[in-house]
């Protein structure tokens, strides 16, 4: 259950040295000790001429495995040694005043209780006399701490190497030590229950426990902005979520209330959702608690589309479209055609008053394009048997590449749009069409070089409005196809010239956009501040959404990727299309 083990143990009265105020106390035996993981019950055995002692010296000894802070270190291991099949170690006492009573109990044999945390580094199994067996080969003893309350009652003072035996405790009393341990230790409600519902024995939940508490840093998790708690469903998945994606892609970092969560498998977060839906996971193996979150009305559906959204956000984040940094983005309220109202006051010039004089009347002239937002999408499944594997490696490319398939298919629209030229409605010409003085045909046009980018930008910048009035376009931004694309760094790149005919007028262009979508040889030029290319999505959905259900007709978990999304053409002055050769 954890890499932290205990394991009870007994200090020796009649060795206490009041003078440096030291104690012996055999910390480990060979002694069988009875417990229980996922494939239920077995016998525990450290083989002590396996133990590394050497992270032993000088680790603190606790009080009741206390880790919240210096005050619980009431000692130190001087002094540790292999006698027989037992570890014995000699304790120093810290010399606070405030101690005192503590030690006259251990002189007294008041206090002779101890219990050791250790980590396994290899085992052995095997079966003695039918019962299966766990060997601990090689260990390291980590830190020592007196407790009231041993998990082996028959502990006791000892005057020589008596072996230490094991009794069950009663559930009850495990139960109530459990929660009283969690309480004390600010761990989640779920963790306890969780440990309760296994039927871990008190020295598990200890393990348990000193592991929570590493890993939180002995921070009680809580939103200082929000006071957020995990009773609170959408932040308990989206801390669960958050670690997910962790195991998924360690760059990413998760907040303090998602660390409890790390490491987890997927087994494991089912478990913990129907524990907090009150459900009885006893007995239950992973096939047993995915089945059962998948059919319940636990949070298990809805943490497991958290994380593939977060997933799939960062991949389509990742992969914009770069006609994107050249179109304007804005929203839909629904899916009718939205009128773009394209207002011209190039017309409206002042014109001189006389003296007594009228003024006269002037017009706003306007025109209009328009284009809709549709829905698209596709369903995916995630099996069963790939939640029970525990195969985040899968879940993740799933939500990865549904992340990129939605940035490619926003990209390849916005290409489209592009490259099919469409009809204006203002005119009904072309979107570039020699009667918008925005278009060089192939043949006549040739690669992005001085000459051509002088005769792109006058184009551009002799771009009148309705009224007939310069509106001062000026281009920005060149994009290209790969095949131009060497050809388009030569042609803006910023050089220092040692004479005037050498300057190159167009190294102060913003940016240089590379669109593998488009066609061999044609370049363009946009001002990336006129209105020019639009997109929208629907108001209240931004970007892909992901929506998850039960499977029925197939056993998993159905995903459904949806996208709202629509753009179009609302003026033709920002843009410029030199076909090329």
């Amino acid at each position: 259950m954890s890499d932290l083990l205990l394991r009870d143990a007994a200090a020796r009265p009649n060795t206490w040295n009041p003078d440096d105020s030291t104690i012996d106390a055999v910390i480990a035996s060979n002694t069988p000790v009875a417990r229980r993981d996922t494939k239920g019950t077995f016998n525990e055995v450290l083989d002590v001429r396996g133990a590394d002692l050497s992270r032993l010296i000088g680790a603190s000894v606790l009080d009741g495995h206390q880790a919240g802070g210096v005050r619980s270190i009431i000692g130190v291991v001087k002094a540790a040694r292999v006698e027989g099949n037992e570890i014995i170690a000699t304790l120093q006492m810290s010399s606070r005043p405030e101690l005192d009573p503590i030690k006259r109990d251990i002189a007294d044999g008041v206090i002779r209780h101890l219990s050791i945390g250790y980590s396994v580094e290899q085992w052995e199994e095997s079966t003695v006399a039918g019962t299966r067996t766990r060997t601990a080969k090689r260990f390291t003893p980590r830190e020592v701490s007196f407790v009231a309350i041993p998990a082996d009652a028959s502990a006791h003072t000892r005057t020589g190497k008596e072996e230490m035996t094991d009794i069950t405790i009663d559930r009850k009393t495990i139960n109530r030590q459990a929660r009283e341990l969690g309480n004390r230790s600010g761990c989640a409600a779920v963790l306890i229950d969780g440990l309760i519902d296994n039927e871990a024995s008190i020295d598990e939940v200890r393990a348990a426990v000193l592991e929570d508490i590493h890993k939180r840093g002995s921070i009680k998790i809580t939103s200082s902005a929000s006071n957020q708690t995990f009773d609170d469903p959408e932040f308990f998945r989206d801390s669960v979520g958050e670690a997910l994606l962790h195991r998924i892609d360690p760059t990413t970092k998760p907040s303090e209330a998602a660390k409890q969560f790390i490491g987890l498998s997927i087994a494991e977060i089912a478990r913990v959702t129907l524990q907090r839906s009150g459900a009885n996971t006893t007995g239950l193996g992973a096939d047993g608690v995915i089945t059962r979150a998948m059919n319940t009305t636990s949070d298990f559906p809805a943490v497991m589309a958290n994380v593939l959204d977060k997933s799939l956000r960062i991949a389509y984040e990742a992969a914009p479209s770069g006609l994107k940094q050249v179109a304007r983005q804005t929203t839909n309220v629904d899916f009718r055609a939205k009128m773009r109202v394209m207002l011209d006051s190039t017309g409206f010039l002042p014109e001189i008053v006389p003296e007594s004089g009228e003024f006269k009347m002037g017009t706003m002239m306007d025109a209009s394009e328009s284009y809709s937002v549709a829905t698209y999408g596709k369903i995916f499944n995630i099996s069963r048997q790939a939640l029970i594997n525990d195969d985040l490696n899968a879940f993740g490319d799933i939500s990865r590449r549904l992340g990129i398939g939605a940035a490619m298919f926003e990209a390849n629209t916005l290409t489209t749009l592009v490259t099919s030229n469409p009809t204006m409605a203002e005119d009904g010409n072309a979107l570039f069409h020699a009667a918008h003085g925005n278009y060089v045909a192939a043949g006549s046009g040739a690669a992005p070089s001085v000459v051509t980018l002088t005769a792109g930008r006058l184009a551009m910048r002799s771009q009148t409005g309705l009224g007939g009035g310069l509106i001062n376009i000026v281009p920005d931004t060149l994009v290209v196809g790969p095949d131009l694309e060497t050809v388009g760094e030569q042609v803006i790149a910023e050089i220092h010239p040692i004479q005037i005919a050498d300057v190159n007028p167009f190294s102060k262009l913003r940016q240089m956009i590379v669109e593998p979508r488009l066609p061999e040889f044609g370049w363009y030029l946009f001002d990336s501040k006129a209105d020019g290319l639009e997109y929208a999505y629907l108001a209240s959905s931004p970007g892909p959404q992901l929506e998850s259900r039960l499977g029925f007709t197939v056993d998993g978990l159905q995903t459904r990727v949806r996208v709202d999304f629509g753009g179009g053409w609302v003026d033709w002055r920002g843009v410029y299309f030199n076909a090329g050769h």
